[in-house]
């Protein structure tokens, strides 16, 4: 069976049991008692390892490697949409059910709202969230129109899978993250996808991965720093390459935010590191 596959069954067996919560306690030894804890607040939002039918044809896709889903806002008000959500898209959902999301259809760069919702009645996350699709559907807009990537759609992978952001100060629950047994199997479908070119590119936002990736013995094999003529930081770039015949995958670290670039000095190189030609921008 494939890394893939193994990945997508773990969590797909989860969502099937009666008792998601406790079925991963299960799975996992040494579960940390921060976890269990953070299980029993009201509220309490499902684990998503990764977004996307990871199991069907990806060739024409983008994945993105992230630190965790992030926090909700007015999580009292959707958290019961969003977990039946997740049950059911793990579940269930086939690229069919995906590829309605309002990012895959978006033809031209538009403004899209961080408080208010454009998400269409036959986008599958529309009316789970006030904001819709809105977080994904920006990421899209990025790396279509930002970076100029071409690809039909975005998948998503997180190190730590749990919503709540002040995971990023806890060290123990890091390091056991680290070894646990969701991370290995996620580390070993990003191993096989990138090996075996199973998507057109992979990036990653934030650095996360570069922990993850440092602890399996890799080290970036390109590092740089992009500034202005004033000396900021426009942004800085990893390249790892996990074999000599694998997709690169560049890491895109910005100050203050977890988002693709901009700038016209760090899409260019994100696009040397991905192999492809500097961008050149289409006349309106």
């Amino acid at each position: 069976m494939s890394a893939v596959q193994r990945l997508v069954d773990f969590w797909r067996g989860i969502y099937e049991s009666p008792d998601p919560v406790r079925r991963i306690q299960e799975l996992e030894e040494n579960y940390p008692q921060e976890l269990i804890d953070e299980a029993e607040t009201p509220h309490f939002l499902y684990p998503e390892p990764f977004y996307g039918p990871l199991e069907e044809d990806m060739s024409n896709d983008l994945l993105v490697l992230l630190m965790n889903p992030g926090a909700v806002r007015e999580v009292d008000n959707y958290s019961s949409k969003i977990n039946q959500n997740v049950v059911e898209r793990y579940k269930s959902w086939r690229r069919s059910d995906f590829l309605q999301e309002c990012g895959c259809v978006d033809t031209k760069w538009i403004p899209i709202p961080r408080t208010s919702s454009i998400c269409k009645e036959s986008c599958p996350l529309h009316g789970i969230h006030a904001n819709g699709c809105g977080w994904r559907r920006t990421r899209y807009r990025e790396a279509k129109f930002d970076v100029g990537l071409s690809f039909e759609f975005l998948h998503t992978m997180e190190y730590i899978p749990y919503h709540s952001k002040w995971y990023r100060e806890m060290d123990s629950v890091r390091g056991w993250m680290n070894r646990a047994t969701a991370t290995n199997l996620s580390f070993d479908a990003v191993y096989e996808i990138a090996t075996e070119r199973k998507v057109k590119h992979i990036v990653s936002l934030g650095a996360a991965w570069i922990d993850i990736l440092s602890s399996r013995g890799f080290q970036p094999e390109e590092d740089i720093q992009i500034r202005n003529s004033d000396g900021n930081v426009l942004g800085r770039l990893l390249k790892y390459q996990l074999t000599a015949d694998a997709l690169p995958i560049v890491i895109h670290l910005y100050p203050r935010a977890v988002r693709l670039p901009s700038d016209p000095k760090v899409v260019n190189e994100m696009r040397r590191m991905l192999g492809l030609p500097p961008k050149v921008d289409k006349p309106e």
